[in-house]
C-alpha cells in the first residue's frame, strides 16, 4: 500500500516536471521575471506597504493588464466602497481624460472582472475550511483566474485572526490552483526608523502576520513618499523578501501619480502604453 501510494507520488511529480508549467502574466515583464515568471498557480502572494503608498493603485493596474489578456479576475474589495476602486480603473485607463471616460468604462464591461466584498462570508471562525462548502454561493469564482483581497487589517479586524485568515488563503489558491494576491498594511513604527525607512520581513508580525502561509511577499516603497524632493520622483519599488521558487531581488516602476498608472521604468514620462481590451 505504502509503496503505491509513494509511486503515485513520484510519477505525479516527473509529469509536473515534464509539463510546461503555465504561468499568469502580470502585463510587466520585469515584474514577471523578478517573481519567477508570473503568477504561479497555487501560490499566495502578499504585498505590503505603509497606507498611501500605492499598493491599490498597483494592483489595479496589474489587474487592468490581465484583463486585457483575456482573463478573469475576482477582486474583494473592503478598503473602499466598489465604485471608488471603479472609478480608480477608469480613470487610469482613460490617462485621467474625461473623454475616454466612456471608452474605458465601456471596455471594463465587457471584461471578466468581477468585484464584491462578499469573502467574509466564506471566513468562520475556526480553521476547518471546506472550499467547495464555503464558496458554493460564488458562481463567479469557480473559473477565475485571479483573485485579490484588499487588505487584511479590514478583514482581520472583524475576523480578528489575521494568521488563521492566510491560512485559509492559501488552502484557496492550492485547492483552487489559482494565485491569489492579497494586499496588506505595514506598522507605523517603519517610519520612525532612520535612513531610507525600507519595509523588512519582520514587520509583518501581531495584525499584520502574513508572511508565514504566503509563498511570495513583496514590498512596494517610494522614496517621494518620504521626501517630496527627492531625486527619485515617481520612482517606486517593489522587492520582493520572500520567495519560495525563486530568487529575491528589486523591480522598478515610474508612478504617474496624476493618471494612477504604474509604467515599467525603462518608459519615458509622458508616454504612457495603451490600454486596450481585446
Amino acid at each position: 500500500m505504502k509503496k503505491t501510494y509513494m509511486n503515485r507520488i513520484i510519477n505525479n511529480a516527473l509529469n509536473g516536471l515534464r509539463k510546461e508549467h503555465k504561468y499568469l502574466s502580470t502585463g510587466y515583464s520585469n515584474l514577471d521575471k523578478l517573481i519567477g515568471g508570473g503568477l504561479q498557480p497555487g501560490y499566495l502572494y502578499v504585498l505590503g506597504s505603509r497606507p498611501g503608498m500605492g499598493k491599490t493603485n498597483l494592483v489595479s493596474n496589474i489587474t487592468i493588464r490581465i484583463l486585457k489578456s483575456g482573463y478573469k479576475v475576482q477582486y474583494f474589495m473592503y478598503q473602499m466602497a466598489e465604485e471608488r476602486l471603479v472609478e480608480r480603473m477608469i480613470y487610469a485607463m482613460s490617462f485621467g481624460s474625461k473623454d475616454r471616460y466612456n471608452e474605458s468604462a465601456k471596455a471594463l464591461k465587457n471584461s471578466e472582472f468581477y468585484v464584491s466584498d462578499m469573502l467574509l462570508n466564506c471566513l468562520d471562525d475556526d480553521y476547518s475550511f471546506d472550499v467547495d462548502e464555503d464558496f458554493k454561493d460564488l458562481d463567479i469564482f469557480r473559473d477565475t483566474d485571479l483573485i485579490i483581497i484588499d487588505d487584511l487589517q479590514t478583514i482581520g479586524n472583524l475576523e480578528n485572526n489575521p494568521r488563521k485568515i492566510c491560512w485559509k488563503l492559501k488552502a484557496m489558491a492550492m485547492r483552487r490552483n489559482i494565485p491569489v494576491i492579497l494586499l496588506t498594511g505595514l506598522p507605523s513604527r517603519i517610519d520612525m526608523q532612520g535612513g531610507k525607512k525600507y519595509p523588512m520581513l519582520h514587520d509583518l508580525v501581531g495584525p499584520y502576520e502574513a508572511s508565514e502561509f504566503a509563498d511570495v511577499v513583496m514590498f512596494l516603497w517610494r522614496a517621494d513618499y518620504y521626501d517630496l524632493y527627492t531625486k527619485e520622483s515617481h520612482v517606486a519599488q517593489l522587492k520582493v523578501v520572500k520567495n519560495v521558487s525563486a530568487p529575491l531581488g528589486v523591480c522598478r516602476f515610474v508612478h504617474l501619480s496624476d493618471m494612477l498608472r504604474y509604467e515599467p521604468f525603462s518608459y519615458p514620462y509622458g508616454k504612457a502604453v495603451s490600454y486596450e481590451f481585446k
